[in-house]
């Protein structure tokens, strides 16, 4: 009882100094959010590809490091400086070219899986952090501040976490997904979305858009993907037979473990913006 109690109040500080530190960051300089989710991204990079299938040598890494600071780049240089979005075709060249490199360096039986793995490695943990970086544009075509959307959708990703973790650690008796993560419930999972989505109440009354039900939809978005997102990373982990990514963060474990949910939920709530306000 005392070693939950402990780890509680570890994972309860680590989480609020991480909180403040992105909320701080994204309210005062844009450019800094940039410069530290590339951070976070290459990290995130790194912890995964612990996971590979295949035995990934120092010139395959150097490769996706290369090719996933270039993308991640790129995207958020695009959207800061409004460099159109034609050139976008470069990553998709860059991309090819990678492959390219990949095939021709040796002659490998295991090349169509390490070209798999490098896609998806990309798509997984860098594609998600970039499309962050549209955010604060797509605030302000609303004419909200530039740092609303990111800070709201930071805040909501919290939320669910902090609340399917309370909710499963009082009133958790029934296994969502035993196979997979045994520790969630279908408690933590239904406590979680009574918060959440009372959270897009307040949301639609204080920040009332012209688009009906804007926030409600906003909110289940992130409260479906990011628990989608969450388990995916336990199926990551489940395979591999380990319990964390990392140690980065204590009480949370390692980059995947925290952005787990914000991998799968950026991308949803990406699109969602995109469409009605690009």
């Amino acid at each position: 009882m005392q070693k939950i109690k402990n780890n509680f109040v570890i994972r309860t500080i680590t989480g609020l100094i991480f909180a403040l530190i992105i909320i701080g960051v994204i309210y005062f300089n844009l450019w800094l959010f940039t410069a530290l989710f590339l951070f976070v991204s290459l990290f995130t990079l790194k912890e995964f590809l612990n996971f590979s299938p295949v035995t990934l040598h120092k010139f395959d890494k150097s490769i996706i490091y290369i090719s996933a600071t270039l993308i991640y780049l790129s995207f958020a240089l695009i959207n800061l400086l409004s460099i159109n979005g034609k050139y976008l075709i470069f990553i998709i060249a860059l991309i090819l070219i990678s492959i390219i490199i990949l095939i021709f360096y040796k002659k490998r039986d295991n090349t169509i899986s390490l070209i798999s793995f490098y896609i998806f490695s990309l798509l997984y943990t860098v594609i998600p952090y970039a499309l962050l970086n549209f955010f604060p544009k797509l605030s302000t075509n609303n004419n909200l501040p530039e740092y609303f959307f990111l800070i709201v959708f930071f805040a909501i990703i919290w939320l669910n976490d902090i609340m399917a973790y309370v909710s499963g650690k009082i009133f958790g008796k029934h296994k969502l997904c035993i196979e997979i993560s045994p520790g969630k419930t279908w408690e933590g999972l239904i406590g979680s979305a009574l918060f959440t989505l009372g959270s897009a109440f307040i949301l639609q009354y204080f920040f009332s858009l012209q688009i009906k039900f804007f926030w409600y939809i906003f909110v289940i978005i992130i409260l479906i993907l990011g628990n989608f997102g969450d388990l995916l990373e336990s199926l990551f982990k489940r395979n591999k037979g380990i319990k964390d990514s990392g140690n980065f963060f204590p009480g949370h474990g390692g980059f995947l473990d925290r952005f787990d949910s914000t991998l799968m939920a950026a991308p949803g709530i990406f699109m969602y913006l995109y469409f009605l306000f690009y």
